[in-house]
């Protein structure tokens, strides 16, 4: 690289300092060769101002301009035409007077930075500043082409052999030479093996590390060496094999190692851009020419060379991620399906990072073992296949490079898998010559849990040394900005599946299954690790009450809702605010979080769950008939890691519960009209046979068993033991079901009056279910029932509305059975709506009939009467055919006798088929009462 130098002279070739100008024209010829490529040319004065600044001369480095007298004061003009033109070139003035007429101008020359000399020149000095402009403007040209030459390239390597090159020129050279990367957003400045130069060889027999010093790549702060180089810029060491330096080596924290015991001198050098270091280079000399820590020269053209190579990778990078992360971002479609938005991505990101393949790792959860876990779920190459055995998957919290990310939420950069402790081989990837890069996915919605993690990306390259932080920083921007897209695609996916897979469980009459389904989806919308479901029933006022009806995954996980008394719980609170809640664990509460409300609400949590950290309460609404909103019920997940749920959580779960109270409240609806059209189908085999029954009992009890039936399918919900009893439980569905199900009894029976107007239980069924002796306990229940529209009795211990339940006394006095807290009790009534008989259900638990059970049984009711009133009917007629024919049989009898013997038979024969205690027979002759005869059981008495 040639270093043009312009002389001008301005004064006359024969002054008294000719010899003088020779001598110095000679000095700058001598000074070319080899090292100092020189381009010379002289200009007399006549053209010296239009030669300087033509086009033909542009690009001139060293302008000489030698001055008499008479243009003293020239170089002035020239020093404003270099600033004007904004020309960067190095200026000597040589005054070819006498010392004592320029004094004034060599101090003004120096501030203008320009280099004076005098006659008669010091050909030494000269020389000596001329050398050193000239070697300047050669490290100056250099780093420009540096400059322009990387900036210029769009390749990676390219960029980094072009720096290799010109370090390996003069003023520098190397026999070896390393650049790593640092992490600017570590505390401690953690490095990362970038290239080497010369590439090393790999010893494939012992698995030797790819190259000696790979051991060095320390952090800055934890390597004393290059936390120096870091301080200084730029570190020399020379004379490192000679033994009377090993104090003042240590000190600068050089170490013998296998990779350093060759070096005879060394640099370190820190790239810097605005004052950060972005790589550190390190340069070794084993067998040229050593390093010199003096030469200022070098210093500066290395700080100079860094701050160009930092400023080229910065920008690079910078460049390079800005267009994918806009290509990729650009390219997720609002129509694109999860699956196919995940693999678009990872594609794209193998394609620029020219990786071998990039994975997406999901998060699920393992409701068993209580902890999160990451499958296998894409790969730039297409969609993992499905696996339902939890068992089979490998990539555990904390174990392998994607767990270890999944356990602190850290991207990781691993150089060499063999090396790093985290790797897990396998035999498809042992780890050697292969490099990884593992990048957490985190929605940028949750700021205050920023480790809520919904999946890893990880790339992998059979290469050591392949990935950089800027790598990891393009992987992390897309990350960042695909993660909220891709849980809220899968969400609204899930949710879509979900409703179409719940709509086929409405035609399905087993309510227990709809709630486990509804469970289940939860669990795989969310990351909740259980979930629960209890149905509600509107009590007015805003006040609900658990029907009974709820699941729980896992079985027996969560205690009924508790709605009344001071110690309420989650539900209550849930109803109270009209809308879904999550509660965090504080202590041994739980504690609402909101920020709307400026008051602390706490409940005191269920026994069963100790160790859950955060709580979602979402109330299942629907519309009434007026539109407003009433809940069948209220859906719990509970989450015992320490990520909360996240927004898009929430809203999947506000759309899902929509949905699930709209196909419970439909399952309800359908399951009513089926029980309709169940007991009309009951009703036409209960009339036939109570029609056909000439057996009164026989009658009565069937009225009991049918009564049964038309009910007890309806009920298939189970009552809830304490919690102490809960405790002592097996956590298992089917104990649970057994322990429960002993305390849900319904039963039916038959009250008849009787002929004395007494109250008889005629009937019951089942058949044990009663036993005891009937004290006339149902004495008053018809004028009981006739006060009230509903005849439904109920007793609830708890407070609903700050009232109990207060039927508590009816049940007490009529109901047969001490443990029962439901009373059903339907009249039944002859042709002059007088009341003949009550057909009772009972239940152990509270609420347990509705209107519709009522609305069923009195139209049974109604049939029963009619069927009673055909039977008296037929009772009727037969009795008379009896008298009648008694009368027949026995009338040719009587006539043969006494009249006395005859009216004493007749009355005789009449009280015996009427079957009545007394007969009063009255004779009279025109209008007069002779005398009146009273016939009793032992005979006849004659007033």
């Amino acid at each position: 690289m040639d270093t043009k130098i312009l002389f001008l002279n301005l004064s006359n070739d024969d002054d008294n300092f000719s010899k003088y100008r020779q001598g110095m024209l000679g000095t700058i010829e001598n000074l070319s060769n080899n090292d100092n490529p020189i381009k010379f040319k002289k200009d007399e004065k006549d053209q010296a101002k239009e030669k300087l600044f033509s086009t033909d001369e542009s690009g001139i480095d060293l302008l000489i301009l030698w001055v008499d007298s008479e243009h003293r004061n020239d170089w002035i003009y020239f020093s404003e035409e270099i600033e004007k033109r904004d020309q960067t070139l190095e200026f000597f003035v040589i005054f070819g007077i006498e010392e004592d007429q320029i004094e004034d101008n060599m101090e003004k020359a120096m501030m203008r930075n320009i280099y004076p000399f005098i006659c008669p020149i010091n050909y030494t000095n000269f020389k000596a500043y001329l050398q050193a402009v000239v070697s300047g403007i050669k490290y100056k040209k250099s780093l420009e082409k540096f400059k322009q030459d990387i900036w210029r390239t769009d390749n990676l390597d390219s960029l980094v052999n072009r720096a290799f090159e010109y370090l390996k020129r003069d003023p520098v050279g190397y026999d070896r030479a390393s650049i790593s990367l640092v992490d600017t957003r570590s505390e401690e400045g953690n490095r990362y093996l970038f290239r080497y130069d010369p590439q090393p060889d790999y010893d494939q027999q012992s698995r030797a590390s790819y190259r000696a010093d790979r051991n060095l790549q320390k952090s800055i702060e934890k390597d004393r060496l290059i936390k120096n180089v870091d301080r200084d810029t730029v570190l020399i060491i020379d004379k490192i094999q000679d033994k009377n330096k090993e104090k003042e080596l240590d000190e600068l924290g050089w170490t013998k190692e296998a990779a350093t015991e060759d070096i005879i001198s060394w640099i370190g050098l820190a790239a810097k851009y605005q004052n950060r270091t972005i790589a550190i280079i390190t340069l070794d000399q084993i067998q040229g020419k050593p390093y010199e820590p003096s030469d200022y020269r070098l210093r500066e053209f290395l700080k100079d060379f860094g701050r160009i190579f930092a400023q080229a990778i910065v920008e690079f990078f910078k460049k390079r991620n800005q267009e994918v992360f806009e290509e990729i971002i650009n390219e997720m479609g609002d129509d694109l399906k999860s699956e196919v938005l995940i693999t678009q991505i990872l594609q794209k990101l193998k394609d620029k990072l020219d990786c071998d393949n990039c994975n997406y790792f999901s998060v699920a959860y393992d409701s068993d073992k209580k902890e999160i876990f990451l499958k296998e779920y894409a790969s730039a190459k297409g969609i993992f296949p499905k696996k339902t055995e939890k068992s089979t998957h490998p990539f555990k919290k904390g174990v392998g490079i994607v767990g270890a990310v999944l356990e602190d939420g850290k991207s990781r950069i691993v150089p060499h898998a063999f090396e790093d402790k985290n790797f897990v081989p396998t035999l498809k990837h042992p780890g050697d010559k292969l490099s990884l890069l593992a990048v957490p996915v985190i929605p940028i919605n949750n700021k205050n849990h920023p480790n809520r993690i919904i999946g890893v990306i990880c790339c992998y390259k059979k290469k050591p040394d392949y990935f950089t932080v800027y790598d990891r920083d393009l992987i992390e921007n897309i990350a960042l900005s695909a993660a909220t897209v891709i849980e809220r695609t899968q969400t609204l996916e899930f949710s879509n599946e979900i409703s179409s897979e719940m709509a086929k469980l409405v035609v399905n009459p087993d309510k227990k299954a709809l709630l486990r389904q509804i469970c289940d989806y939860a669990l795989q919308v969310t990351s909740a690790g259980s979930a629960s479901i209890h149905l509600l029933q509107h009590l007015g006022n805003n006040q609900y009450r658990a029907t009974g009806e709820h699941y729980t995954y896992p079985p027996g996980k969560e205690s009924p809702p508790r709605l009344e008394g001071e110690n309420t719980g989650t539900t209550f609170q849930a109803i109270k605010l009209n809308k879904t809640l999550e509660f965090s664990r504080e202590n041994d509460k739980l504690v609402l979080v909101s920020s709307e409300q400026p008051d602390k609400i706490s409940v005191t949590p269920a026994p069963e769950h100790p160790d859950v950290k955060y709580k979602l309460v979402v109330p299942l609404k629907i519309a009434d008939e007026k539109q407003k909103y009433c809940l069948v019920g209220a859906l719990y997940l509970n989450k015992y890691s320490e990520e909360p749920f996240s927004k898009v959580e929430k809203f999947a779960v506000k759309l899902f519960a929509s949905q699930a109270a709209s196909i419970i409240n439909d399952q309800n609806i359908l399951l009513e009209n089926t029980f309709r059209s169940k007991a009309l189908e009951d009703f036409a085999e209960a009339i036939q046979n109570i029609a056909t029954t000439d057996n009164t009992d026989k009658l009565l009890k069937d009225v009991a068993e049918y009564s049964y039936s038309l009910v007890k399918d309806d009920l298939r919900f189970l009552g809830y033991p304490s919690c102490s009893n809960l405790e002592k439980q097996q956590e298992t569905e089917q104990q649970w079901n057994n322990y429960v199900s002993i305390l849900s009894e319904l039963f039916s029976y038959v009250v008849i009056r009787n002929t004395k107007g007494e109250w008889q239980l005629k009937a019951n069924w089942p058949m044990y279910s009663f036993t005891g002796y009937f004290a006339n306990k149902s004495e008053g229940i018809s004028r009981e029932i006739e006060k009230r529209k509903s005849n439904i009795f109920t007793y609830d211990g708890s407070e609903v509305g700050g009232e109990n339940q207060n039927d508590g006394d009816i049940l007490k006095k009529y109901a047969l059975k001490d443990t029962s807290h439901s009373l059903l009790a339907v009249p039944i009534k002859d042709e002059d709506k007088r009341i003949i008989g009550v057909i009772c259900l009972e239940h152990s638990q509270p609420y347990a009939f509705k209107e519709l059970h009522q609305e069923v049984i009195e139209h049974f009711a109604r049939q029963v009467a009619i069927a009673f009133q055909k039977k008296n009917f037929v009772n009727l007629l037969s009795n008379h055919n009896k008298i009648l024919e008694s009368l027949h049989t026995s009338l040719h009898k009587i006539v043969r006798e006494s009249p006395k013997n005859m009216l004493d038979k007749a009355v005789s024969e009449t009280r015996e088929a009427l079957k009545a205690e007394s007969v009063i027979v009255i004779l009279y002759k025109k209008n007069m009462v002779l005398r009146y005869l009273v016939w009793f059981d032992q005979g006849a008495e004659i007033g």
